[in-house]
């Protein structure tokens, strides 16, 4: 009986086994089958679209026409979202442009202030050709953040002109004049951005505090938005409602607190230093 015949070293250095003796091998490092891409496997950047063969099956065609249509309104809705954003970004350099504003400047930051609302006009009938046909709901959530923003903005530059609140359909008309596309001001919107302009109101009350009539002014007009925002709290259901009218209660308690510093500085010190005593009082506060 025979021993089975081993490999020699020129087998093994080749890399080569035996099996059964028939004398088929495979060499090190080599593999027959075909590596499939597993999960972290990164798709062909050259192949951007869905390529359809010559004899598609119409269900095959009609997918391909939603995946068009689904990539269009994608990529209208990040076009409105950087519209919406650059709107806030200049609704906000409006509004600090407004509180750097004082007395001798007044006539001046309110002129370049009526340019910087054309810029934000601009931006929204930019808006509007790209909700042209189309339901303005549906991209809602993509512009109402740059409108609220306009809206306080705006609300904010007609306080400082008039002493009022500018109204929803003097701020439609406004910022659809002139425009290709004009389309409504949404009511949440509208309601939302002058929830915020309390805050804006706060911080002027406190920078004003030399001159008891404005912040006296600011607190009854805060007060009367307090009481009108408590009632549409029961009708508008939107989530930042609560947020809203709790941010606002306390924009008014600060403006209250300044009021009532104010007369009891009346009290205490004599006219002509009042003014004095009410802004050491406002900067030791803001500390």
């Amino acid at each position: 009986m025979m021993d089975k015949q081993e490999p020699n070293a020129q087998d093994q250095a080749e890399g080569t086994t035996t099996d059964g003796g028939n004398g088929h091998g495979k060499a090190k490092g080599q593999d027959s089958r075909k590596r499939r891409p597993g999960k972290g496997s990164k798709p062909d950047k050259k192949s951007k679209g869905v390529v359809l063969p010559p004899n598609a099956s119409p269900m095959l065609l009609t997918f391909a026409d939603y995946s068009k249509t689904l990539t269009a309104q994608y990529d209208k809705h990040e076009r409105i979202v950087k519209l919406s954003r650059d709107m806030t970004i200049q609704s906000k350099r409006l509004i600090f442009a407004l509180h750097r504003m004082n007395a001798s400047t007044k006539a001046k930051a309110l002129e370049s202030a009526d340019e910087d609302l054309q810029k934000i006009f601009g931006l929204i009938h930019q808006i509007g050709k790209e909700l042209k046909d189309e339901d303005p709901l549906k991209f809602g959530y993509a512009y109402s953040p740059g409108m609220q923003e306009f809206i306080e903005a705006y609300t904010f530059l007609e306080f400082h002109k008039t002493g009022t609140l500018a109204q929803p359909g003097d701020i439609e008309a406004a910022f659809n004049k002139d425009s290709e596309a004009p389309f409504a001001l949404h009511t949440t919107d509208y309601v939302l951005g002058i929830a915020d302009l309390s805050g804006e109101l706060m911080r002027m009350c406190i920078s004003n505090m030399g001159t008891p009539e404005i912040p006296l002014q600011i607190r009854q007009f805060i007060r009367s938005l307090f009481e009108g925002f408590g009632q549409l709290q029961k009708v508008v259901n939107h989530r930042e409602m609560g947020k809203k009218f709790s941010t606002m209660k306390q924009s008014l308690e600060k403006v209250e607190r300044s009021c009532y510093d104010i007369q009891i500085q009346r009290t205490e010190v004599p006219q002509e230093k009042l003014a004095e005593a009410l802004t050491m009082a406002a900067a030791a506060s803001a500390e």
